[in-house]
């Protein structure tokens, strides 16, 4: 069920505030990748960026588990998972099986996400002129993230998985505050996320049980929706 706050509502797999029944707010969330606590003495955070970049495009692609932590202001946690698959290119696509049955598919900047307990199919087009905004576009372009964020590293940890990097927009972002980003540290790809709102909601992802692919088909992106499903163009948005 969709949970209202100040700022709109809410769907429970965290990443969409949807305003009305036929609009949905933009991919709220970075799927980014940071440090490893052996490496960090000798690597500086561009230097990070640049071996996760290479160990993101070494191969077509990749699966995994994800849990999705959502944390709106005064609010109670919403939590989310499933399974996901990225490949080069800026696609995606993540299978929820809590809430069941919802996919979110995400090719370049083209969104759409199925609901089946609302039977609705929701389009949405994406055109920031300040960041990346979905997670496969970032992975996209995770060697050159420079151009769009101070990259700063933050106090070092006790352990790897909190070791942090902080990216912060260059240019003013309507929804992104800051991000605070990690890695596998044996596979240099990401292992978790800390998003940070302008309007306070938090939302954090991790990943387990990733898997490399060598070969990755195209109809692993593709959606099929059941007959009767209400297919709502949302309008095209930029920051």
């Amino acid at each position: 069920m969709n949970r209202k706050t100040d700022s709109g509502w809410i769907s429970p797999i965290g990443p969409f505030r949807i305003k009305t029944a036929t609009c949905l707010a933009f991919w709220g969330f970075l799927f980014l990748l940071p440090a490893d606590y052996l490496h960090a003495e000798s690597l500086s955070p561009r230097e990070m960026l640049k071996k996760m970049s290479s160990s993101v495009k070494k191969h077509p692609g990749f699966t995994a588990r994800f849990t999705q932590k959502l944390s709106p202001p005064n609010s109670g946690e919403i939590r989310s998972n499933g399974d996901l698959v990225f490949g080069q290119g800026g696609k995606m696509i993540l299978h929820y099986s809590d809430p069941k049955g919802q996919v979110l598919l995400l090719l370049g900047n083209k969104m759409s996400f199925y609901i089946p307990q609302n039977t609705q199919l929701i389009k949405k087009t994406l055109k920031s002129r300040t960041i990346p905004e979905t997670p496969a576009l970032l992975l996209e372009k995770i060697g050159q993230l420079d151009r769009y964020f101070y990259i700063r590293p933050e106090s070092r940890a006790k352990s790897v998985s909190e070791e942090t990097i902080s990216l912060v927009p260059k240019e003013a972002d309507r929804h992104l505050a800051l991000a605070r980003i990690s890695i596998d540290p044996k596979t240099w790809l990401p292992e978790k996320i800390v998003f940070m709102e302008v309007n306070g909601v938090i939302l954090s992802i991790s990943l387990t049980d990733i898997q490399t692919l060598t070969t990755l088909p195209m109809k692993s992106f593709t959606m099929e929706v059941p007959p009767g499903t209400t297919i709502a163009q949302s309008p095209e948005g930029s920051n």
